[in-house]
């Protein structure tokens, strides 16, 4: 199935606090984008120490096959915690020649002062456990880079109760799922 209105690749990377599932986002992601023909290479990074600390996922979404999967310049960037925040600024990914044309972030973090940020209260919306996949699938689906078909098909990969609890964050996210 044509699912997605990808022509050219796109790369987005999700940051945030260990165990408020940032790589389950990314990685739903990862599966929705396959199951709408593209093809998704998925890089996460986190602390030794499970539940502490930042996590990190990169991903790649293409109609076309993944030669590299390094960041240059991601479409968009995602931050929901202090934790990830400390990560993406010394990467260059917040300002610079490198930055993401597209930086969401919590309302409650402070971004570097000569950065150009969107805020929105991603963790009151959708709670801790949930702001990153919320906000992965409000940003891509005003972006319209998939339909909803897609994220159906990704939720159907997951056990029932994961599933149902990811369907609402999808619907309040503004996806029928």
């Amino acid at each position: 199935p044509s699912w997605s209105h990808l022509d050219e690749p796109v790369q987005l990377v999700v940051a945030g606090r260990a165990g408020e599932r940032v790589q389950s986002a990314a990685k739903l992601l990862a599966t929705a984008g396959a199951a709408a023909g593209l093809r998704a290479s998925l890089r996460t990074d986190n602390p030794v120490t499970q539940g502490r600390g930042f996590s990190l996922a990169e991903l790649t979404l293409s109609p076309r096959h993944v030669r590299w999967t390094g960041l240059e310049q991601p479409e968009l960037a995602i931050v929901t915690a202090p934790e990830g925040l400390a990560q993406l600024a010394p990467r260059g990914l917040l300002t610079g020649p490198g930055a993401a044309r597209r930086v969401l972030l919590d309302e409650s973090l402070e971004a570097p002062a000569d950065a150009v940020v969107e805020r929105e209260p991603l963790r009151k919306r959708y709670g801790p456990q949930a702001a990153a996949l919320g906000a992965v699938v409000q940003s891509v689906h005003a972006s319209g880079w998939l339909d909803p078909p897609a994220w159906q098909a990704a939720l159907a990969t997951l056990p029932e109760a994961i599933a149902s609890s990811s369907r609402r964050v999808l619907e309040k996210a503004g996806v029928e799922a």
